[in-house]
């Protein structure tokens, strides 16, 4: 069975779990990522509070990030957030996972870090 979906979960060669999303994301709106069902595995991720996550963010260049996450599970949302270092600078990376539609969101957004 191929999965065609654009969330993809694993632990394979992790101690922690992975959040793959495939649809580019876009820091002005939530994207469709996935089914409602997936938000079972995501909260279930969000009760460590760490995962990995790889996702890209449209731009131009589009940005394309491998990092570690803490999770927040906060009912009907689940909170994404990391510092990380890019050829730009640090970055300060938030966003969250809902429902909408019955369809799995993700929103992101992406923030320089200035002195």
């Amino acid at each position: 069975m191929v999965n065609t979906m654009a969330v993809k979960f694993s632990t394979k060669g992790y101690n922690v779990g992975t959040i793959e999303i495939s649809t580019k994301l876009d820091e002005s709106e939530a994207k469709n990522v996935g089914l409602e069902s997936d938000m079972d595995m995501i909260k279930m991720l969000a009760t460590t509070g760490f995962c990995k996550m790889k996702f890209t963010v449209a731009g131009t260049p589009d940005d394309v990030y491998d990092i570690g996450v803490l999770l927040s599970d906060s009912g009907d949302t689940v909170e994404f957030g990391a510092v990380t270092y890019t050829s730009d600078g640090p970055v300060a990376i938030s966003g969250s996972f809902a429902i909408a539609s019955h369809k799995l969101t993700c929103a992101v957004s992406v923030d320089a870090l200035t002195s």
